[in-house]
Parts: C-alpha cells; sequence; structure tokens
C-alpha cells in the first residue's frame, strides 16, 4: 500500500470527482441555487460531497442502489426535493464507478474523465416568474373556460377516456351518475336555479 501522503491525494482525487459528479447534477444544483436547503444550501452540497466520500471510505461492498438510496435521502431531509427524473441512478452510477477506478489505484483515468464531465446549465431549465400582483387578481374566466375546454375529457362507463365528440359532450345529464368499477358513485353538484 501507498504511504499516507500519497493515500491523502488519491482520497482527495475520489473527493473531487464526487464533487464533479455532483456539480454537473441539475437537480442539486438547481436546489442550491433556489435554496431549497435553506440559508446555507451551498455548504449543505459541499458537506454532501464530503459525507459520500467518507460513506465509501469506511464501507466495502456498497452497491449502487443503496447510494441511490442514500443520496434520495439527502436530498429529501436536506434539501425538501424529490427528484423524479431518474438522474439519481445516474449519479450514483457515475460515483461508483470513479470509486473503482480509485480502489484500482487508477488516478490518471479520473484525472482525464473529469474535465470531461458535464456541468449543470442551469441557464437551459426554464423558471416561470410569478409576480405577487399576478397573485392578487382573479382569473379572467374567459381564459379559464378556453383553457378547460381544451382540458376536458369525457369518460365512458368504463372510467376510461374517450376523446372529445365520442360522447354527447354538449348535454349534461344531472340524473345521470355513472357507477365506477370500484363501488364508488361520482356524485355531482347541482348548480343553484335562478
Amino acid at each position: 500500500m501507498a504511504n499516507c501522503g500519497s493515500r491523502s491525494a488519491q482520497n482527495s482525487l475520489f473527493y473531487q470527482a464526487i464533487e464533479a459528479v455532483l456539480g454537473g447534477w441539475t437537480a442539486l444544483q438547481l436546489a442550491v441555487q433556489h435554496g431549497f436547503g435553506g440559508l446555507h444550501s451551498e455548504e449543505k452540497a459541499r458537506w454532501m460531497v464530503a459525507v459520500i466520500e467518507q460513506w465509501f471510505l469506511e464501507n466495502n461492498g456498497i452497491e449502487t442502489y443503496e447510494l441511490e438510496d442514500f443520496i434520495a435521502e439527502i436530498m429529501t431531509s436536506e434539501f425538501d426535493t424529490v427528484t423524479d427524473d431518474n438522474s439519481i441512478p445516474e449519479v450514483a452510477k457515475s460515483i461508483c464507478g470513479y470509486f473503482r477506478l480509485y480502489q484500482d489505484g487508477k488516478g490518471d483515468e479520473i484525472r482525464s474523465q473529469l474535465p470531461q464531465l458535464p456541468k449543470a446549465n442551469l441557464d437551459l431549465c426554464k423558471q416561470d416568474v410569478c409576480h405577487d400582483e399576478d397573485m392578487d387578481e382573479s382569473p379572467d374566466p374567459s381564459e379559464v373556460a378556453n383553457h378547460m375546454q381544451h382540458l376536458h375529457l369525457n369518460h365512458s362507463n368504463t372510467g376510461q377516456p374517450t376523446p372529445p365528440g365520442d360522447d354527447d359532450m354538449g348535454e349534461d345529464k344531472p340524473d345521470q351518475k355513472p357507477e365506477e368499477d370500484d363501488g364508488w358513485q361520482c356524485v355531482k353538484r347541482k348548480g343553484k336555479n335562478r
């Protein structure tokens, strides 16, 4: 085994690999940028790198799925973020791959790959800006009705959506109460008669 100084340099290299992978992970970088981790989001992101490195160094045989669960738990508990874009498995697989290289003493290979890792480009992420004055105003009823027309789906007696035009779209049948397969009955509220 190498001397302590060499081990420290390699340890640092694995840290750099984790840091590079997480630095290119859009979900984490968005959580940090928007402060989902509170006032100390950036510190939590750095802590995440260190705790992942420590976890690998203190435990043998960590599997990719275990790292996925560990990262998901950190994202949920520390950043109040649930990532459902399937990026966690990719991140975990990459970190596990770098750990194998690190264990095998392939520092040169790690160093050559790090500059090629993608960087998170948050400029490509769309952000809908909502102004407070927009929140105070009621939506225009004609816009809501128009939007609802486009979203309207009819349901057959089986509960499956049917395309518009296959059913009597324009007719309201208030007395008809279709029964769902699960035994529940759909009850519609009647409007006031004026």
